[in-house]
């Protein structure tokens, strides 16, 4: 039984991608660029440098002009593995070509016709920085194949860990583009797993963090985004209150959370429908109720309420309280707005909206209140837009309901532009990318963060099997447990269950049927087998992470010496100049003092040959040669000497005046 339940899960229904490490170094380079930046107005300023750099590149290549905006387009392309619209790309030419043609010796123009003409200007270059990335990713993949491999999978039949971080730029990029939810049809449980595993490596989280932001940046190059109205309303789904109330992961809370600051900063509103408060009460009721027996519920899911009040230490009398004070906390708490009355949505699901509300039945099977309540939402939304009006961006639409969920979101037929229902993450990442006072309230760190846990978080509830199931193993570990079967036993099974090392779940609950006994030793025997292979794991692990700590270290010390080197060449530098300087001063001095001796001499030789003469028997004789002498050392320290000239001038003036007031006696 066991060698044939324990097993991974390698069946994927989506070959691997070979994700182009230019383009994910680019990501990176892109959060860089941001992190870096200061006083970015828009996310047009981000995507300035990489165009600055390939036009730097075109230079060195020998373009000193080009007819069509094409011909850079290219540049950047090869370059960065960004495909940057041309509309966008036309804006950030005439950006640039307005800033350096305002400086003095600007020499970037682009003409109207798309031409384009390149001087001598020497634009900033970014592909050191992005070959340092690609080098860094390398290395990350190398350790992500390791973890692979040491989990029994083969690494070419897995998607790689950075497709698996590009999830969540896929997943907007799709939703504008098609018009519904296309999330790749992969179980990527082990990349979640694997960014758990190195969670606590800080330079290896940043690594994959920084991939994020970035992955999220470039949607702004493939999503028309458009620009913040003065008017939205977000209608809010059962499971965002859930997440607003603290009944979901941490990381879902502070999604939800964070949309109210933004809804509530930025003037819109957030509203809730009376039938979404009944059905929210419902749940949390009805999980109060079986809160005690669910431990694999609770344990595996850290989406689910189970977990929640867990992790909270919430009783069930206290959930049943946050169901009965619900309308009180999101009105004073939270400033949800509480629709008074909604039984005309109710009715117009039912009677106008008849496809969308057999759409959701379809979905939900037997749930016919759940599917009444989408389609009475949907309904909402689409009475509150200007059916006249195909929408093509978010704020046009001005109303959307707004779902927390890691499930594909079902998305019935639509024939005027965008969905009436989004995901709470895809529409964190619109309004963070839409408005530059927005990214005040998330941070960039703060985002990419957030987006990085939410988005594991929400790949191992997805992969777990279905509540049923671990409903039915809740019950078989109560009855037949007893004494036999340790907490450990128990944890180590429930981490298996997440790791799919355990696939057939429901076979493990079928295990009593014949002999109680027998369940008890399956377990056991899991459990044990689970461990050994943790063991394996962790050393495998640390031998690798060692290694990554080590060639960190090694390629700082290098940064470093080379940082070392040029300083230490630069302070010589500094040296010899101020050498030469001290040496050309001594000279100088030199010069002057020979200068004054020469005119001295020649002041004298003036004298003996025509003074005699001229001034034979003059009274101020004595005072005009002191005189003549003093205006040729001041005349000396005029010629050679910059910083005492000023005063050389006045001195040469006052002794011309003299010497002539002393002839005239």
């Amino acid at each position: 039984m066991l060698e044939k339940t324990y097993i991974y899960l390698k069946t994927i229904t989506l070959k691997q991608l070979k994700m182009n490490f230019k383009k994910v170094a680019s990501f990176s380079l892109l959060a860089y660029i941001n992190d870096s930046s200061i006083g970015v107005n828009t996310f047009e300023d981000i995507f300035i440098p990489i165009v600055k750099s390939s036009l730097c590149r075109m230079q060195w290549d020998g373009f000193q002009n080009g007819k069509s905006t094409m011909e850079i387009k290219k540049y950047v392309d090869q370059t960065y593995a960004l495909d940057i619209p041309v509309p966008l790309l036309r804006t950030l030419l005439e950006m640039i070509s307005n800033e350096v043609n305002n400086k003095e010796g600007g020499s970037f123009t682009l003409y109207q016709d798309g031409s384009f003409q390149i001087s001598s200007y020497i634009f900033s270059n970014y592909e050191e920085v992005l070959n340092e990335r690609e080098l860094e990713l390398e290395e990350v993949n190398k350790l992500y194949n390791t973890f692979l491999e040491s989990n029994n999978l083969n690494p070419t039949d897995e998607p790689s860990i950075f497709d698996y971080i590009d999830q969540s730029r896929l997943s907007l990029s799709k939703y504008f583009a098609y018009k519904e939810d296309k999330l790749l049809e992969v179980e990527f449980v082990h990349q979640a797993n694997f960014i758990n595993s190195v969670k606590q490596n800080k330079k290896i989280y940043e690594i994959l963090r920084r991939v994020y932001l970035g992955s999220i940046m470039s949607a702004y190059l493939e999503v028309e985004i458009g620009v913040a109205g003065d008017k939205l309303e977000l209608v809010l789904d059962t499971n965002f209150i859930i997440g607003i109330l603290d009944l979901n992961s941490e990381e879902s809370t502070h999604t939800c959370r964070k949309i109210l600051e933004i809804v509530s900063r930025l003037g819109y509103t957030a509203s809730v429908l009376p039938f979404t408060l009944e059905e929210t009460k419902m749940l949390i009721d009805r999980k109060a109720l079986q809160l005690e027996g669910a431990f694999f519920q609770g344990f595996l899911d850290p989406e689910s309420i189970y977990n929640a009040a867990k992790r909270k230490g919430l009783s069930k009398t206290q959930l049943q309280q946050i169901g009965a004070n619900l309308e009180g906390i999101l009105r004073s708490e939270y400033n949800v707005n509480l629709i008074a009355n909604d039984d005309k949505y109710r009715n117009l699901a039912k009677y106008k909206y008849t496809e969308i509300l057999e759409f959701y039945k379809s979905i939900r099977k037997t749930a016919g209140f759940s599917a009444h309540h989408d389609a009475t939402a949907i309904a909402y939304v689409k009475e509150k837009r200007d059916i006249r009006i195909t929408y093509d961006n978010i704020f046009k639409a001005k109303c959307w309901f707004v779902t927390n969920t890691h499930q594909n979101v079902a998305i019935p037929g639509n024939d005027r532009g965008l969905p009436e229902i989004i995901r709470a993450d895809d529409m964190l990442n619109v309004l963070w990318l839409s408005n530059p006072n927005v990214t005040a309230l998330v941070g960039s760190s703060e985002l990419s963060v957030l987006g990085l846990t939410r988005l594991v978080s929400n790949t191992i509830s997805y992969s777990l099997p279905s509540t049923r199931v671990l409903r039915m193993l809740d019950e078989n570990f109560t009855k037949y447990g007893g004494t036999s079967i340790t907490a450990d036993d128990t944890l180590m099974v429930a981490s298996m269950i997440a790791r799919k090392q355990i696939v057939d779940v429901e076979g493990l609950t079928k295990v009593d049927e014949e002999n109680p006994i027998n369940f008890i030793n399956t377990v056991k025997q899991y459990a044990e087998h689970g461990r050994e292979e943790e063991k394996k794991l962790q050393e495998s692990m640390t031998g690798v992470l060692k290694a990554f700590e080590e060639l960190v270290k090694v390629k700082q010390d290098e940064k470093a010496e080379k940082e070392n080197t040029l300083l230490e060449k630069e302070e010589d530098y500094k040296s010899k100049i101020l050498a030469l300087e001290s040496d050309n001063k001594k000279l100088k001095n030199i010069l002057i003092l020979g200068g004054i001796i020469v005119l001295s001499m020649t002041w004298w030789t003036f004298d003996n040959f025509f003074f005699t003469i001229l001034m034979h028997g003059l009274k101020n004789y004595w005072l005009v040669k002191l005189a003549g002498q003093l205006l040729m050392i001041a005349l000396s320290a005029a010629l050679f000497n910059n910083k005492y000239r000023t005063v050389s001038i006045s001195a040469t003036v006052a002794l011309t005046t003299t010497m002539i007031a002393l002839l005239k006696r």
